[in-house]
């Protein structure tokens, strides 16, 4: 079981978007619940997916959007300690303060993924936040068979995290040999 933080966007596409993006959240979901991930968010994203139904004056869709949220997330909330990690992610200015408060939350949870479609947050590294990927980028699958490690630093260096790092073509990374979090473009 992982802890899989979802940034607004991937319940904006969820809900609201036609395209290709809504059927990878779906897959990305419908994997989550095989493995018995846990789905995390903030209440910052509860907030931004009611905007457009309440300015549309459409509140049946903005009580459906919450449940929705509500019913199949946990959704943590940007409090002190959430501020303090805010003011650490916050130095460095790139990062816009709405992206901090999600990535905030999140490490104040400690989450194994965070899943967003902001390409700049990618390359950021947050205490308690082991891996920050791109919808396309993250992939969640079973893992069955076995792990060969041919990269003895990275894989101490992993395996201090309790994960084992597999080598390319396809980098990933195994907990407990049972299931893995694709942390890299897959090929």
């Amino acid at each position: 079981m992982s802890r899989i933080f979802w940034d607004t966007n991937l319940f904006v596409y969820l809900f609201e978007d036609r395209s290709d993006r809504a059927g990878q959240v779906v897959s990305l979901r419908q994997r989550m619940i095989e493995r018995n991930d846990e789905l995390l968010t903030s209440a910052l994203t509860l907030g931004e997916v009611l905007v457009k139904p309440m300015e549309a004056g459409d509140q049946t869709l903005a009580r459906h959007y919450g449940q929705a949220i509500e019913s199949t997330a946990t959704i943590l909330p940007f409090d002190r300690a959430a501020a303090h990690a805010f003011a650490m992610v916050r130095q460095d200015r790139s990062i816009h303060p709405a992206d901090a408060v999600q990535l905030a939350c999140a490490s104040v949870a400690g989450v194994d993924l965070f899943i967003t479609n902001d390409r700049r947050l990618v390359r950021q590294v947050v205490p308690g936040i082991h891996f920050i990927q791109t919808l396309s980028a993250a992939a969640i699958c079973r893992f069955e068979g076995r792990v060969e490690i041919r990269r003895p630093r990275l894989s101490a260096l992993a395996a201090s995290q309790g994960w084992l790092y597999v080598p390319d073509p396809v980098p990933f990374m195994v907990r407990s040999g049972t299931a893995c979090i694709i942390a890299g473009e897959a090929t």
